[in-house]
């Protein structure tokens, strides 16, 4: 797959790898005082980018909201509903 190949090509080109975060906490959320406090181990869940990478055969590699098959946008309202006190 060609997707695969560019994902590769542009991991190796900035020296950079992944790991399964299978078993580990990505995220809390507690009450905290009188509120309520989340913290999440990843950010880019919560925004939409892109990253263009130029070169012989350019391309574009989309990050967070931006890619298809996840339920960030969901996850999103849910931290501000909770937050807000909306769900408890």
């Amino acid at each position: 797959d060609s997707a695969i190949r560019k994902t590769d090509s542009a991991r190796l080109a900035y020296g950079s790898s992944s790991t399964s975060a299978a078993g580990r906490a990505q995220g809390l959320a507690i009450h905290f005082g009188k509120g309520r406090l989340v913290v999440l181990g990843e950010a880019a869940l919560l925004s939409a980018q892109v990253i263009r990478y130029a070169g012989p055969s350019p391309y574009d590699m989309k990050i967070g909201m931006n890619t298809s098959g996840n339920d960030d946008r969901q996850f999103s309202l849910n931290i501000f509903h909770w937050l807000s006190g909306l769900l408890n």
